[in-house]
């Protein structure tokens, strides 16, 4: 007697895919990467309007116009969405300060560039990064995209040009000053945000910032007698 066949003992078992509740998102083709865009910019959308704890997933999907499945095929949960937001910012400002301060002759021109640049990117995406730095803060996990450091790191590069030209005193620590100059450019553009003239700003904050890092009488007499030997 021929024995039966069982219906389906020939098909491929596949994996059920990832629930909501695994903590596992699937792999994503990069035919898919077009509904990621469309999460993502629902999410900046949402996370800037509302803050990140009153943003729901559902909340995303919906703006997006996609199903609230959809969600956790791109990311695990929230936070790992909030967490693709704040990188891509970071990376949306680096490359919209960097035709801006990549052909900056000289220290006056690169503050000037920057703080300038920053203020444009701010009014072109108003409380993005505000809202990146303040709500990481509140998740802090240990991936967080730290982006106070890495301005900070960023921006110190930015001066040793100035540094190996004399035009910064030698006996700062670039990597610290860096960091202080997101404390001052923050304020710099806070003060604009509320409406402060934007020229004065500039003005004031490119002074402040060159006064502070300008090498004194002793300093520069050290350097010039270094150069000339």
């Amino acid at each position: 007697m021929t024995p039966r066949k069982v219906r389906g003992a020939n098909k491929t078992h596949r994996p059920p895919p990832s629930s909501p509740r695994s903590g596992v998102s699937r792999e994503v083709t990069p035919r898919m990467d077009g509904t990621r865009d469309r999460l993502l910019t629902a999410a900046r959308s949402l996370f800037v309007s509302r803050g990140y704890h009153l943003t729901r997933p559902q909340d995303i999907t919906r703006l997006a116009g996609l199903g609230h499945g959809t969600f956790y095929l791109y990311f695990a949960n929230k936070q790992a969405c909030f967490l693709a937001f704040a990188a891509a910012a970071k990376e949306e400002l680096d490359q919209f300060l960097q035709p801006r301060v990549s052909g900056a002759n000289g220290l006056e021109t690169y503050l000037s560039s920057l703080i300038d640049g920053l203020l444009d990117y701010g009014t072109e995406n108003p409380g993005v990064l505000q809202t990146a730095v303040g709500e990481m803060s509140a998740i802090a996990p240990e991936e967080a995209v730290d982006l106070p450091r890495h301005w900070a790191e960023g921006w110190a590069r930015g001066l040793q040009d100035a540094a190996r030209h004399g035009a910064i005193a030698d006996d700062y620590d670039l990597d610290i000053i860096g960091a202080i100059m997101v404390g001052a450019i923050g304020g710099a553009v806070a003060a604009a945000s509320r409406g402060a003239d934007r020229k004065h700003v500039i003005a004031n904050a490119r002074r402040f910032l060159i006064r502070a890092l300008k090498p004194g009488e002793e300093i520069r007499s050290r350097t010039s007698t270094r150069a000339a030997k």
